[in-house]
C-alpha cells in the first residue's frame, strides 16, 4: 500500500467519501515503511463478509502480483 500525509480538511473529505462510521471505519494501524514502524489511519470495511467469495483478481491485478494483503 501507500501512505500519504493529508490535511485535516482532506481527511474530512475522505471520511465522507469512504462512508466513515457506516460503510467503513477509520482506525489506527501499524505498518512498516522505510524500514520503520508507522502508526497510520486506514479505512476498514465495517460489515460482515463471512460467506462472500474472494475475488480472484481484485481491481484487475492477479493475486500473484500482490506482495501483502
Amino acid at each position: 500500500g501507500e501512505v500519504y500525509r493529508v490535511s485535516d480538511e482532506a481527511l474530512e473529505r475522505m471520511d465522507e467519501y469512504e462512508g466513515n462510521g457506516s460503510l467503513y471505519h477509520r482506525t489506527a494501524v501499524i505498518v512498516t515503511g522505510g524500514g520503520r514502524l508507522l502508526q497510520v489511519q486506514s479505512y476498514v470495511y465495517g460489515h460482515e463478509v463471512h460467506g462472500f467469495p474472494l475475488m480472484a483478481e481484485p481491481w484487475g491485478a492477479p493475486l500473484s502480483d500482490w506482495n501483502e494483503v
